[in-house]
């Protein structure tokens, strides 16, 4: 019988609007750093952007408390410059 990995729901947030994007399964063993950012197309702002990955209340806490503080302002503007530099396929 084959060995089952532990798997974990990771949640994506927007810096821009601060919503949840999207959630996925991902391996315990393929755990990133705290706040990995992932670029995703938000649903809500119609942009894609450097999505947020939370793997737990503790997570989510501390990035309302950044989202609300304007932390990510500077960020999205990058990210948004960049994808818009790069263009559409």
């Amino acid at each position: 019988m084959p060995k089952r990995c532990k798997m974990t729901e990771i949640r994506f947030y927007c810096p821009q609007c601060g919503l949840e994007n999207f959630s996925l399964p991902r391996r315990d063993s393929l755990k990133h750093e705290k706040f990995h950012r992932k670029k995703l197309y938000c649903y809500h702002c119609k942009e894609e952007l450097d999505c947020i990955e939370i793997r737990n209340d503790e997570e989510l806490f501390e990035f309302r408390e950044m989202f609300n503080n304007g932390n990510f302002t500077e960020e999205v503007a990058n990210s948004l410059d960049y994808v818009r530099s790069v263009g559409k396929w």
